[in-house]
């Protein structure tokens, strides 16, 4: 259970405190990108999907949002104080690990699966 307390809740948490900051902070204007509804029918129901023209890459618009979020998400990283050391501290402890755990699932009995792959020291 500390796996699953260490990997997943820890970050969580950090990431949740994110979230109630403002944009203020940032200095950059998070861009709220323009609905473009495509509608699908599969089996008689309409499916609306405002963002789906977001799945073309290659659109300029879209590359420029993208690069646009990079960019607030770097400069709220960068905020981060002592984050060189807490980087160095989540390498040292991996480094300790002689194993690693994927693709955690809990089925409705408690039972839990996993893959466990050792790692080369």
């Amino acid at each position: 259970m500390k796996f699953f307390s260490y990997y997943f809740i820890i970050p969580f948490l950090f990431f949740a405190s994110c979230k109630n900051q403002s944009d203020q902070k940032t200095g950059l204007a998070q861009e709220v990108f323009p609905e473009q509804i495509v509608t699908d029918t599969y089996f008689g129901q309409e499916i609306k999907d405002p963002y789906r023209y977001m799945e073309n890459v290659a659109d300029t618009n879209v590359i420029a949002w993208y690069r646009q979020q990079e960019a607030i998400t770097y400069q709220t990283l960068q905020k981060i104080s002592n984050r060189q050391a807490l980087i160095d501290q989540q390498l040292a402890f991996n480094k300790r690990r002689s194993h690693s755990i994927r693709r955690l699932s809990i089925t409705a009995n408690n039972c839990f699966f996993y893959i466990k792959r050792e790692q080369c020291l």
